[in-house]
C-alpha cells in the first residue's frame, strides 16, 4: 500500500480531455478500452487479467483510490480519466469494455 502522497510524475492515472484521449487511441495500438472503478467488485478481477494491451479508464471513482489499486495490483497499463471521456462513451455502468 502507498505510504505517502504520489508525486505528479508517478501518477498511475492521468486526466485527459476527450480530444487528448482520442489522440492517444489513434497513436497507440490498444486491444480494448477497459472502464473500471475500485468499488466495482466485478471490475477488479478483470484488472487482474490484463495483458498490457488494454487502455484503462477510471470512472466514477476517486483518483487516490484508483492510484492505490493499480499500484497494489502492479498494473502497468496506461490509465486515464476525465468527464469528457465518460460522456463521449455514454458510460452508465461498470464494468464496461470496448474492443478496438
Amino acid at each position: 500500500l502507498l505510504t505517502g502522497p504520489l508525486k505528479a510524475d508517478t501518477k498511475a492515472c492521468k486526466e485527459l480531455t476527450k480530444k487528448e484521449f482520442l489522440s492517444e487511441l489513434k497513436t497507440n495500438n490498444y486491444s480494448k478500452i477497459v472502464f473500471f472503478a475500485t468499488w466495482c467488485h466485478s471490475c477488479l478481477p478483470k484488472l487482474k487479467k490484463l495483458d498490457g494491451s488494454e487502455l484503462l479508464v477510471m470512472a466514477f471513482d476517486r483518483t487516490d483510490k484508483a492510484e492505490e489499486a493499480l499500484k497494489t495490483l502492479a498494473i502497468k497499463n496506461k490509465c486515464f480519466y476525465g468527464d469528457e471521456i465518460i460522456e463521449h462513451y455514454k458510460l452508465k455502468s461498470l464494468p464496461f469494455e470496448i474492443k478496438l
